[in-house]
C-alpha cells in the first residue's frame, strides 16, 4: 500500500507541480502585418482567441518540402499535423506578390490551420468564386477564374472565411442592364476619325508600330517582340461618369490592352483572340480573368466600359460581363497596347461623358 501511495505522490509532483506550457505563436516578421489583420478581422466577426489552444507558426519554408503539386507554383501550405501548426510560405513567390495577394495567401493558409477548412471550389450565382479557400486544379471555365479580393467584394470573402455558412451577397445576384446604367444623356467628347491629316490615333511610322487607315478602320500592327503602346490625352474625362466604346478585331494571336488613367494608378482591360478578358490595374493587381460568352473569334467585337459613380461596368457585344470598383485615376489618358507581333483593327473608338 505504501508503495502505491508513493507512486501516486510522484505522479502528482510531476504532473501537478509543472505549469502547463502556453502554446507558442511564432510569426515571422514579413508576415506579422497580415497575421495581425487576420486576428482583427476575426474579432470584428466575433471570433477570438483562435490560437490560444493550438499556437501557430508562420515562416518561410523550403519549396522542396511542399507536399502537393509543383512547388515552383505553390505560394504556401499549412502543416496542420505539427504542434503548433505551421504555415510555410514559398519565399521566391512571396517576393513578387502584391500586398493584396500576400494577404490572400496568409488568410487562405490560416483558414486551413486555424479552422481546418478544406478547399471549396464552388461558385456564387453570378459565376464568381464562392470562397478564398478555392484550391487545387479547379478552373472556373464560365466565370471569373481569379478572386477579386478588393473593394465591395472583400467584406463578403472575409465573412465567408470565418463563417462558411455565409449567404451569397447581393452583388452576386444582379445583372446590370446597359440601358439602365447609361440612362443619362451622353456627350461624345472623343471619336476616332478616318482622315490621315492630324489624326492622333494614327501612329507615326516606327521600327515596331505601324498604322494604316482603310475601309473605315484603323489597323495597327506591332512587328516587334516587345509590347508597344499608343496613348492620347483626353481632357477632363476621368473626373466624371464616362464610357469607353471600342469596336475591334484581333487579326493575329496575342493580347491587346485597352488602357486608361495613366501608367500609375490606371486601369487596363486586355483581350485575346478567343475573348478571354483580363482586367487589372496598371500596377499589376488583377481583378478579373473571364471568358466573354458571346465573343466572335473571327470578326468584330464591341466593348463598352462604363464608369458610373463608384463602379465600373463591362459589356461585350451588349452582354454584361463584369462589375468592378472605381478607383481614382492619375491621368486623363486612354491608350492601346499591342503585345508581341500582333495586329488589331479598330473601327470605332468613342468616349462619352454623362451625369
Amino acid at each position: 500500500m505504501k508503495y502505491t501511495n508513493l507512486v501516486l505522490l510522484l505522479l502528482c509532483l510531476l504532473a501537478c507541480g509543472k505549469d502547463a506550457e502556453t502554446p507558442s505563436v511564432n510569426i515571422g516578421e514579413p508576415f506579422r502585418p497580415y497575421f495581425d489583420l487576420f486576428e482583427e478581422e476575426a474579432k470584428r466577426r466575433g471570433v477570438e482567441d483562435i490560437f490560444a489552444e493550438t499556437g501557430i507558426t508562420i515562416q518561410f519554408g523550403d519549396p522542396s518540402d511542399l507536399q502537393f503539386g509543383n512547388s515552383e507554383f505553390i505560394a504556401g501550405y499549412c502543416d496542420i499535423v505539427s504542434s503548433p501548426p505551421i504555415v510555410n510560405i514559398n519565399e521566391s513567390i512571396w517576393e513578387i506578390l502584391s500586398e493584396r495577394n500576400k494577404e490572400i495567401v496568409i488568410f487562405h493558409e490560416l483558414g486551413h490551420c486555424a479552422f481546418e477548412r478544406q478547399h471549396l471550389n464552388e461558385l456564387l450565382p453570378n459565376g464568381e468564386l464562392k470562397s478564398m479557400m478555392v484550391g487545387g486544379d479547379f478552373d472556373n471555365e464560365a466565370g471569373n477564374k481569379i478572386i477579386n479580393y478588393s473593394g465591395f467584394r472583400r467584406s463578403y470573402y472575409l465573412d465567408e472565411l470565418f463563417n462558411e455558412a455565409t449567404s451569397a451577397p447581393a452583388w452576386a445576384n444582379r445583372t446590370p442592364v446597359y440601358e439602365e446604367i447609361t440612362n443619362s444623356a451622353k456627350v461624345l467628347i472623343e471619336t476616332l476619325n478616318f482622315e490621315e491629316a492630324n489624326n492622333k490615333w494614327l501612329p507615326n511610322s516606327t521600327d515596331c508600330l505601324n498604322g494604316l487607315l482603310e475601309n473605315d478602320a484603323l489597323a495597327i500592327e506591332n512587328t516587334c517582340a516587345e509590347l508597344q503602346e499608343l496613348t492620347n490625352t483626353i481632357d477632363d474625362f476621368t473626373d466624371s461618369n464616362f464610357e469607353l466604346e471600342v469596336a475591334l478585331e484581333l487579326l493575329k494571336e496575342g493580347r491587346v490592352n485597352l488602357t486608361w488613367g495613366g501608367a500609375n494608378n490606371g486601369m487596363q482591360v486586355g483581350i485575346d483572340k478567343t475573348g478571354l478578358i483580363r482586367w487589372q490595374s496598371s500596377e499589376g493587381d488583377f481583378f478579373a480573368l473571364i471568358q466573354a460568352s458571346d465573343w466572335r473569334t473571327d470578326g468584330k467585337n464591341v466593348i463598352n466600359i462604363v464608369r458610373k459613380n463608384n463602379r465600373y461596368f463591362l459589356y461585350t457585344n451588349d452582354t454584361f460581363l463584369y462589375e468592378n470598383d472605381f478607383y481614382e485615376l492619375a491621368e486623363n489618358s486612354i491608350g492601346v497596347e499591342i503585345e508581341t507581333e500582333n495586329m488589331v483593327k479598330i473601327s470605332k473608338l468613342n468616349i462619352y461623358r454623362f451625369d
